[in-house]
């Protein structure tokens, strides 16, 4: 190959790809012997690309390699090795007296996984009226218990002696909003 290479849409001439694929190891200490690998994982590949970019189109190509790192575009890189779902992790130009209608470069890019996102529909099963009438009444006791700290401590202590002494629920009631009502 004659170092000519794409990243995405911008062609440069490359003149070194290194590719570097790393697990990482999780190990533990023993009380004798080597330490034990319990599990590896996989981390992304990043390839380090150095080259140069010139002639009349260096300053878009530069400005469009400048836009893939400002989006985060994922993109491909075909030369040596061929990668796809890659970011641009760094991106160090480097103009000198040598190059007089372009620049070196070196760019470091990480491959990525994409995570698919799934919509499902779940069915919600109707609750039997049992367990509604159920529910409803935590969320009376609830309400209850917002009035009941509305009321003075005179008027608490008469509806909570009517609780004990087993008044109905309609009867308790009617009570809190009779009480509530003098209040006003």
């Amino acid at each position: 190959m004659d170092g000519k290479a794409f990243l995405g849409d911008v062609q440069m001439l490359v003149d070194s790809e290194s590719l570097e694929m790393i697990n990482e190891i999780t190990e533990k200490p023993v009380e004798q012997g080597q330490e034990v690998a319990e599990h590896v994982r996989r981390l992304p590949t990043t390839i380090s690309l150095s080259g140069v970019i010139a002639g009349e189109e260096a300053s878009e190509r530069f400005e469009k390699l400048q836009e893939y790192r400002d989006e985060a575009e994922v993109i491909s890189f075909v030369g040596r090795q061929v990668l796809d779902d890659l970011v641009i992790q760094s991106f160090s130009p480097t103009e000198d007296n040598q190059i007089l209608d372009g620049f070196r470069f070196t760019i470091v890019l990480k491959q990525i996984r994409r995570a698919e996102v799934r919509r499902e529909e779940i069915a919600i099963p109707e609750v039997a009226p049992e367990v509604a009438e159920e529910a409803d009444k935590g969320r009376d006791v609830a309400q209850d218990a917002e009035e009941l700290d509305d009321m003075d401590d005179g008027r608490r202590r008469s509806v909570a002696r009517k609780i004990w002494d087993g008044v109905s629920e309609g009867e308790l009631r009617n009570l809190i909003s009779d009480t509530l009502e003098g209040d006003e």
